[in-house]
């Protein structure tokens, strides 16, 4: 566990302002369990070779059975050439965030400007800020889910809530947030897109392989 100096967090107000948390100088490799709280954590670039390579996540690259919970953390300017500008989690990895401000980051390779889940992975988004998150070469702008159970295209393992996307953007659609299956279809499906944009398909944009299957039947239940 890392925590930084106590912040004003409230659940309504995502913090933006990074001024008085200590900045992290690192980049985590999570295998096990990992609580990061009030700490700042900018500025940083990784280039992985291929969608295999270790060093995905500028912030952190959560691995199979690994957990990262943040709590307050801004993530701010953070690169990454493939998938995930700030953190990528792996298949049966599980990612947590409350009330963590990302703030400009950028993939400028396999999409998911801020945070990219892969298939079988777990998140929470909550009380949190994405802001200004760019996908310059795919999608999700602020967040990609990619999903694989064609019987259910639609159902993750990642929930969102309380949770701001303001001025995100991506190349080939969902600004905010793509759930995708994969392989890769164009998006959007037909009739599955939600909040079109100027330009784009849409702010958020829902993608799957099996696209005869009804909006109706594709969403979860419970």
């Amino acid at each position: 566990a890392i925590a930084g100096a106590p912040t004003s967090l409230t659940p309504t107000a995502p913090p933006h302002d990074d001024s008085t948390a200590p900045r992290l100088w690192a980049r985590f490799d999570v295998s096990g369990t990992l609580l990061l709280a009030a700490v700042t954590i900018r500025d940083q670039t990784v280039s992985p070779r291929s969608d295999s390579d270790q060093r995905q996540g500028a912030a952190a690259h959560v691995r199979r059975r690994g957990r990262l919970v943040a709590t307050g953390v801004s993530f701010i300017g953070l690169l990454s050439t493939d998938a995930g500008g700030a953190v990528h989690v792996d298949g049966g990895g599980l990612a947590e965030f409350y009330g963590c401000a990302f703030d400009g980051c950028h993939s400028s390779g396999s999409g998911g400007g801020a945070l990219f889940f892969a298939p079988t992975s777990s998140g929470i988004v909550a009380d949190s800020l994405l802001r200004g998150c760019v996908a310059s070469s795919r999608q999700g702008g602020a967040m990609l889910v990619v999903t694989t159970d064609p019987a259910h295209p639609l159902r993750t393992n990642v929930t969102s809530t309380l949770t701001a996307f303001v001025d995100n953007s991506a190349k080939f659609g969902g600004d905010d947030i793509l759930v995708s299956g994969y392989p890769d279809v164009v998006c959007p499906a037909p009739g599955l897109a939600c909040g079109p944009g100027p330009g784009k398909p849409a702010d958020c944009c829902f993608d799957y392989l099996n696209t005869s299957t009804p909006l109706s039947a594709a969403l979860p239940t419970g």
